[in-house]
């Protein structure tokens, strides 16, 4: 009562609002990590850790509303900062127990810088932040540890466990540091660890397409030639392009999603991780995560995936792999959609890589192909890279 006469504050029953005309309002953000449990229709008084701001310490602020979800209410109200702790209290008006992540907002900041987001008008924009805010950490962040889903594992099947040892490869000297850094970043992300294993696949290092800066970048790949030779192949079979195709268009937005490193987020099961074992002239290991290159692993991929989003799979999204379409004639129709996939996401473990997602475009490319409101067509830079080929020179 004292801060608000202090404040010249006038309440207003006939507006149905505390208008607060001096009061230095500053934005702290939260950053609670933890996640809630509201059981339904309640109300809980719930301890929300703010960030570290002296000036702020023991004085009034005002919380603004927090986007929670439909039917959870919280904020719009007058709290203390006490040693960078404020009380609210969150009301489930639901029929369901709800678990609720609150992302700090620094992070959903970075991940709305991240996306691809030019073009989006207001309404559009605020419904990806609601998308983004409900599921926070189904968004890979560059400091974040890459997930590992509990949703399948690779199997690499052979007829006996005679080991393969192919003999390594020479390696240019001005290349080591380049493997050294990215063995020890496959290390650091729990994809491979040290080896014992009398299997060895060579490793080699090839160019990859130079970025924006024009600077030269490398990736590591393992021959499993040999490996891939005695491997009993999966049989699972991918999706046909053409029917995917034929049942977009026609939709007025469309979003594409792209899993960080989808097959790294797969574990490989123990019992066959041997068999993945390489050598540099550092260290001896194997994966323990799904490997590029092994025969089987896109059909490994394409079965866990169908398996996590069943029942949405060629109804209201497609994938393929790792790239997901969706499409819907409206922002709430695309909103709810994207609540069902982040929530099969989160429950499988597995994350997305934000700067590969693109939202509400009404025009998008995916599987080399132009999908929009008018059907899909041909990718223009594809056909030209057919068109253009030259022309045989001998005959």
């Amino acid at each position: 009562m004292e801060f608000l006469r202090e404040q010249q504050a006038v309440l207003s029953f006939k507006e149905n609002e505390l208008v607060i005309n001096n009061a230095d309002i500053t934005k702290i953000p939260f950053i609670n990590y933890d996640t809630l449990f509201l059981p339904a229709r309640t109300k809980t008084l719930v301890a929300v850790k703010l960030q570290p701001n002296s000036a702020s310490n023991g004085k009034i602020l005002q919380a603004t509303r927090i986007d929670a979800g439909p039917g959870i209410f919280a904020g719009e109200c007058l709290v203390t900062n006490a040693s960078n702790e404020a009380k609210l209290f969150f009301i489930n008006a639901t029929v369901e127990d709800v678990e609720l992540t609150m992302a700090p907002v620094e992070r959903v900041d970075k991940m709305m810088q991240s996306l691809a987001l030019e073009g989006l008008n207001a309404e559009e924009m605020k419904s990806v932040k609601e998308i983004v805010s409900k599921f926070p950490f189904q968004f890979h962040l560059p400091l974040d540890k890459l997930s590992l889903t509990g949703s399948g594992a690779h199997r690499i099947v052979t007829p006996d466990d005679i080991p393969i040892n192919v003999k390594q490869y020479r390696h240019p000297p001005h290349l080591r540091d380049e493997m050294r850094k990215h063995v020890q970043e496959l290390i650091d992300n729990d994809i491979v660890e040290e080896s014992e294993s009398p299997y060895n696949s060579p490793l080699w290092t090839v160019p990859k397409k130079a970025g924006p800066d024009g600077v030269k970048k490398w990736r590591l790949v393992i021959d499993f030639r040999a490996l891939n030779v005695k491997t009993i192949a999966s049989a699972y079979p991918l999706p046909q392009i053409t029917e995917i195709l034929d049942q977009l268009g026609k939709s007025k937005y469309f979003s594409t999603l792209d899993l960080q490193s989808g097959f790294y987020q797969v574990p490989i099961d123990p019992a066959d991780a041997h068999k993945t074992a390489f050598s540099t002239p550092f260290h001896h290991l194997q994966f323990r995560r799904m490997a590029l290159g092994l025969t089987g692993s896109p059909g490994t991929f394409q079965a866990l995936m169908d398996k996590v989003l069943t029942g949405l799979q060629g109804i209201e999204l497609f994938i393929y792999m790792d790239d997901i379409v969706v499409y819907a004639n409206s922002i709430q129709e695309h909103k709810e959609k994207m609540f069902r996939l982040m929530g099969r996401l989160k429950s499988a473990n597995l994350t997305v890589r934000p700067d590969k997602c693109h939202f509400l475009k009404t025009t998008v490319t995916y599987l080399g192909h132009i999908i929009s409101e008018k059907g899909v067509e041909p990718d223009p830079s594809k056909v030209s890279a057919v068109s253009n080929f030259p022309r045989p020179k001998k005959p």
